[in-house]
């Protein structure tokens, strides 16, 4: 158990080590063209685009970073209630709009304007969130993303997904991209960087909810990322970290202290 704590620890600082320090680099690069080269308005332009969309990067990468670590540490209440799904994936596609537009994406939502699930709200949306940005990551110019859900009467849960036609990976790199100790990185179709934290935060908030969350996906063809979630399942708010979470509390006081 120790072992398998540090080695979450060193996963943990890798991704402030790399994926959080690879964008800063760059923008700090880029800044200085800008201002050392004489360059056209249209080139500039690019530039500080391509500067935004790094800063868009590093905001989701610590806005996941920092809800993990609450998570791990049992800050998070979970607090389910009934709740708009449309809104929920309604709210994640303005967020991603840019990006969306950027890569002339067909996104479309055919989640029943009056469904419902019960869940708690805000992780929820986090779920969303994650979930249509790796698709846009993935999906190539001008393609196409579906969202949609499905509520079984025999079921007290509801079937969500996040489908792209995009590049596609092999079996087993799906079977791999929800656990921590097995983060799969992979660019995105505009050379979008990642940190595979935010398909682990996922997961954790579905477990809390008693769902379940896997991938399909066929290679140059697509994925799909499915959860389940109660739509009339009465749940108990859930706080307390397990035992082997209990062992991240040095980290956590070193890490989260002034920040959480």
């Amino acid at each position: 158990m120790l072992r398998k704590s540090n080695q979450t620890k060193d996963k943990f600082f890798s991704i402030l080590g790399h994926d959080l320090m690879g964008p800063i680099t760059s923008i700090i690069g880029l800044l200085n063209l800008i201002q050392r080269k004489k360059m056209s308005e249209e080139k500039k332009s690019r530039y500080i685009h391509t500067v935004s969309n790094e800063l868009k990067e590093i905001e989701k990468l610590l806005e996941n970073l920092l809800l993990w670590s609450r998570s791990q540490r049992g800050l998070i209440r979970f607090e389910p209630g009934q709740c708009q799904m449309r809104e929920a994936s309604q709210e994640a596609i303005s967020i991603y709009q840019s990006h969306i537009n950027t890569k002339q994406i067909e996104v479309v939502d055919l989640i029943d304007k009056n469904m419902t699930v019960y869940a708690d709200e805000n992780m929820l949306k986090t779920i969303m969130r994650n979930l249509i940005s790796n698709a846009i990551k993935f999906t190539p110019l001008k393609g196409k993303i579906e969202i949609g859900a499905i509520t079984k009467t025999e079921s007290t849960y509801a079937e969500i997904w996040v489908k792209d036609y995009g590049i596609g990976m092999k079996p087993e790199i799906a079977n791999q991209l929800f656990t921590f100790e097995s983060r799969t990185t992979t660019k995105g179709t505009n050379d979008e960087k990642g940190s595979g934290l935010g398909l682990t935060l996922c997961k954790e908030f579905v477990d809390k909810h008693k769902g379940n969350i896997w991938a399909k996906s066929t290679l140059n063809q697509g994925s799909t990322f499915t959860f389940t979630i109660p739509h009339n399942l009465l749940l108990e708010p859930y706080s307390c970290p397990s035992p082997e979470q209990k062992l991240f509390e040095p980290l956590w006081v070193f890490w989260g202290s002034s920040l959480i």
